[in-house]
């Protein structure tokens, strides 16, 4: 088994190499890299082990070709080398070589110890588990006409193929599914569009709301729908989306999924967020707190349960009693509603100031997928790269 890598600094590619690792730090202390002969798939998950799409996931995708040296060499299939590591620490160490006056990281699978197995026997069955295997961070740095080498290393826990195989992406089912292309957060309307996914955060004793998503054609519209307390809030984007609704009978979205992932609308229509408050708003923001330091993080924890809930006549209110109205029955509005956690919604508000690309799908009763596209090329000639992906998928905390 071996593993080399290279990358150089101040490149648009070595961004989104530490862009996708300090984002996967900020949700897990630990994460999962998968090495194949053509990327790198980088994984937080639960648990190491757990195939079942609970409580937020994340698949990251970083194409080979983003390495100026990439060499992996396994005897399984695809060369596939899968290891456990601490990423906050990798991220710590990128942060130590952008300090540095150097122009090249090297990363390199390395054996931290050797066993004698004469004498060491009881240290080697102590191990078994493959810690003894580490990362090795390459880079030289120049200070006072002295170059200085840095090599730092980094324990990890190599995994056996049974345990890599039950790493599995999550699937959505692809029939009736709708997608929203968001606006980007560095056009006119993604400073609004901020605005809508922050407006939760002031409440932090929440547990769960509800996306309400639509489609009107070619158009459709988004809203988050809170009633888990003695009030309710509605919070809608004014404005029209691009939308894509999406009816065939046997597509996923998954690990082979790129192309219908991309296959989206990039245009934008001129929208803007607001929300107003009824006479009696000020009552529940008595009870909003700070934003914790740890928004970020996952964590296991029971969700209160919640109402059914209903659509005000104001798209944009908050009230604390309200004439509520059916959901409109027209054929051409198709609604899709799915009841998430609040942590998971204040993720992807964190994905969204990251990522000028943002896909939201939405199924009806089911999950929620938030795709991130890491643009390449701006710097370069060829602009026809494959992009790197960072994926979140949510399970729905409850049924509607």
């Amino acid at each position: 088994m071996k593993l080399k890598i290279s990358i150089q600094s101040g490149t648009e590619d070595y961004s989104l190499f530490r862009t996708t690792l300090t984002t996967v730090s900020k949700l897990r202390k630990t994460c999962i890299l998968r090495f194949t002969s053509s990327r790198l798939v980088i994984i937080s998950t639960p648990t190491s082990s757990g195939s079942v799409m609970d409580h937020g996931q994340i698949w990251c995708t970083i194409p080979r070709d983003v390495f100026d040296t990439y060499v992996v060499n396994s005897i399984r299939e695809d060369n596939k080398v899968a290891m456990e590591c601490p990423c906050d620490t990798i991220v710590g160490i990128l942060r130590k070589f952008d300090k540095c006056d150097s122009n090249q990281l090297t990363i390199k699978l390395v054996r931290l110890v050797t066993v004698d197995v004469d004498n060491d026997m009881a240290t080697a069955n102590k191990n078994a588990d493959n810690t003894l295997c580490g990362l090795s961070f390459s880079f030289q740095d120049t200070k006072d006409e002295r170059t200085i080498q840095h090599n730092i290393k980094v324990g990890v826990k190599l995994l056996y193929n049974a345990q890599d195989e039950k790493i599995v992406e999550p699937t959505v089912s692809y029939v009736g599914i709708l997608m929203l292309q968001l606006p980007s957060h560095i056009s006119e309307w993604g400073t609004g569009f901020s605005s809508f996914f922050k407006r939760i955060e002031r409440y932090s004793s929440l547990n769960s709301l509800k996306i309400h998503g639509e489609q009107v054609g070619e158009k459709g519209s988004i809203k988050v729908i809170v009633d888990e307390f003695d009030w309710k809030l509605n919070i809608t984007w004014k404005g029209p989306l691009d939308a894509m609704l999406n009816d065939m009978e046997s597509d996923e979205i998954g690990a082979g999924g790129e192309d219908e992932r991309e296959n989206i609308n990039n245009n934008f229509n001129n929208t803007n967020a607001t929300t107003t408050s009824a006479n009696n708003g000020l009552l529940f923001q008595e009870n909003a707190s700070p934003n914790n330091q740890d928004d970020m993080q996952i964590e296991d924890s029971e969700v209160v349960s919640s109402r059914i809930y209903e659509r005000t006549n104001s798209p944009d209110s908050i009230s604390r009693d309200t004439t509520t109205s059916p959901i409109s029955t027209q054929n051409k509005i198709k609604a899709h509603e799915v009841i998430i956690r609040a942590r998971d919604w204040k993720v992807c508000s964190k994905l969204y100031e990251s990522f000028e690309e943002v896909v939201l799908v939405i199924s009806h009763d089911d999950s929620c997928v938030f795709h991130c596209s890491l643009e390449r090329g701006i710097d370069r000639d060829d602009n026809n790269k494959e992009k790197g992906q960072i994926i979140y998928y949510i399970s729905k905390c409850k049924s509607l």
